[in-house]
């Protein structure tokens, strides 16, 4: 009997070193590229823009930043009819849409820039309000405008965790397809 101790210190356990460190918050800051393509109308439609209006007007969002663009880009200049199609818009089953942009730079600038909730949020909630469904889903070109501006927005703010929200009902149908 050795009175309770062992031959690693006398508990019976083995010794374990630790370290304490304190975990901290970075700000975050999003930017959602939301699709408004035809098939976005109605339902789908809805659903997003009442999802990301629950979000930027919800308190426990406060502090975030937030920007928003749309895809297709819009073109206010073109109207489209039925078949044959104008210049500027392309056959769509028995329609004609405006033709989709495969150009980045036609994504930008932002609907929205990125500001900090809440105080952006009426500005989010408007552009939505202003923007309904029409064309078609060139996710390349708004993933790659979503991705210029979100690398210039990081390197401006270091500190910042930065995202990209795709909000899309579908698969990409204009300009590069495989994504």
């Amino acid at each position: 009997a050795n009175g309770g101790s062992s031959a690693n210190g006398g508990s019976g356990q083995d010794a374990c070193a630790s370290d304490t460190y304190g975990g901290k918050q970075l700000p975050l800051d999003m930017y959602i590229m939301m699709d408004r393509s035809g098939s976005m109308e109605g339902a789908n439609w809805n659903a997003v823009t009442s999802a990301v209006t629950t979000f930027v007007q919800s308190p426990e969002s406060d502090g975030i930043g937030v920007g928003l663009q749309f895809f297709p880009a819009a073109d206010p200049g073109v109207t489209c009819f039925l078949p044959p199609c104008p210049a500027g818009c392309v056959q769509f089953g028995s329609l004609c849409i405006p033709q989709d942009s495969c150009d980045p730079n036609d994504y930008l600038p932002p609907a929205v820039n990125i500001a900090p909730l809440p105080g952006v949020a009426n500005a989010i909630v408007s552009a939505m309000a202003n923007t309904g469904p029409g064309g078609g889903t060139p996710t390349m070109p708004a993933l790659q405008s979503a991705a210029q501006v979100m690398t210039a927005y990081a390197a401006a703010n270091p500190t910042h965790k930065v995202i990209i929200v795709l909000a899309s009902d579908g698969e990409p149908s204009d300009c590069e397809t495989d994504i």
